[in-house]
């Protein structure tokens, strides 16, 4: 109910549905002192406002902060509609209230204006600056903020591989799914999820590192797991804080573990199973080896890596992304030439690797996914990358956190069903 956006990124807060038809209203709670929350207004506020969201009549709502009225309504509108209100309290801080987009009238929402089409903006009779306003709220920190990368994607010539296997040799009845939780991971549970959505039965295991011997026991409880599974599915997060040295190394050091090496050579052999690493996953299969080779390697100077971001700092944004590939098992499901809106949040996942190395992948088909317009600086605008085989697949947008009921501000956004497809490859005909 409540939306963080970047100064970078803020848009499409705004129902696409009723784009522009909506009324502008608060959820107040009153207070003696501005800033002083009354707990039970604010109790009633919640339940409101829920009741409100199920029975479709606020259709976009945020928690109006320390910034006051006007800016989060501002936010809510940037780059999508217009708004004409009237209201007085513009900027004092209404923690407990809410600024909401609703349809029809309730004794509890406070009307202010309504959202209009025309993208104009007025407040109190007077038309605001549009082109002021963006350059103030969104550049004002780009000398001190490096701005993102803008990259388009040029014409990617890479060759057709030989069809890859679309169907394992070793089919089961029910799909196991290993989701490792790391310290600092903040993804298993939206991961877990997705295969369970699909028909996969996923299980989460935390690893732990409280001390020696919890980390030998972990080593030994992943091991197995893994051992035992179809999938091993990496999800993201900030392994201890992308810490030693970089993003994924914490995870890359527990896969080059003995164990758990020797555990994911039987889930990629014996089991003929299937590896997914999304974002913090993605860049420790690199750091592994396991992609691009397929295999937990020693790295060269000269081999594909993630590292910072051109603009040196987090990218948080739902980016457009365009399948290049559907020769995997993880890719099936999807056309080539698709574009799928998908959400990233990352500080290094700018793919590097030298021209040799690139020309390698592109002859091996394994640009899976490249971004229309590269945020981070990413080579050949990669996005997702997939092993030889097709059976790894290393990607930074987090699918995984596409449902039915998030982004539905985000016109056009639909799931990217690599997880369906995964599991499929595992059912038997």
């Amino acid at each position: 109910i409540s939306f963080a956006v970047n100064t970078q990124d803020a848009k499409n807060i705004i129902s696409p549905e009723f784009k522009g038809k909506g009324k502008i209203g608060v959820i107040k709670t009153d207070r003696e002192h501005i800033g002083t929350l009354n707990l039970e207004e604010a109790k009633e506020n919640f339940e409101h406002l829920e009741q409100e969201i199920k029975s479709g009549n606020i259709i976009s709502a945020a928690a109006i902060n320390h910034k006051g009225t006007l800016p989060q309504i501002y936010e809510m509108a940037i780059d999508n509609v217009g708004f004409d209100l009237q209201v007085v309290d513009l900027y004092s801080p209404l923690y407990g209230s809410f600024v909401v987009e609703y349809l029809e009238d309730r004794d509890f929402i406070e009307k202010i204006g309504e959202f209009r089409s025309d993208m104009k903006m007025k407040v109190n009779g007077k038309e605001l600056d549009k082109g002021k306003l963006e350059k103030a709220y969104l550049h004002t920190m780009d000398k001190i903020f490096k701005p993102t990368d803008s990259h388009k994607l040029s014409d990617i010539k890479q060759n057709k591989a030989p069809d890859r296997r679309r169907k394992s040799k070793k089919p089961v009845d029910e799909v196991k799914v290993i989701v490792p939780a790391f310290p600092g991971t903040n993804s298993e549970y939206d991961t877990a999820r997705a295969f369970e959505r699909a028909g996969a039965k996923a299980e989460i295991v935390v690893f732990k590192n409280k001390d020696e011997a919890k980390v030998l026991e972990s080593i030994e409880e992943l091991a197995e797991k893994i051992s035992e599974a179809q999938i091993l599915a990496i999800p993201g997060g900030f392994s201890l804080g992308d810490e030693p040295g970089g993003s994924g190394k914490f995870i890359a050091n527990v896969i080059r573990s003995e164990k758990v090496k020797r555990a994911i050579e039987k889930l990629l052999n014996e089991n003929d199973g299937l590896i997914l690493g999304i974002c913090n996953g993605f860049q420790a299969l690199i750091k592994t080896g396991l992609l691009p080779y397929g295999e937990i390697k020693e790295l060269k100077e000269e081999d594909p890596t993630l590292t910072y971001n051109t603009c040196t700092r987090h990218i948080a944004r739902v980016v457009d992304t365009v399948v290049m590939s559907n020769n995997s098992p993880w890719l099936s499901k999807l056309e080539v030439g698709k574009t799928y809106k998908v959400p990233v949040s990352h500080g290094e996942g700018r793919l590097i690797a030298s021209e040799e190395k690139i020309k390698e992948m592109l002859d091996n088909e394994q640009i899976a996914i490249c971004y229309e317009d590269a945020p981070n600086g990413s080579a050949l605008n990669v996005e997702a990358l997939m092993s030889k085989d097709g059976k790894i697949l290393g990607k930074m947008g987090h699918s995984e956190r596409v449902t039915e009921d998030t982004f539905k501000n985000i016109d056009g956004i639909e799931l990217e069903d690599i997880f369906t497809a995964g599991v499929e490859f595992f059912k038997k005909d």
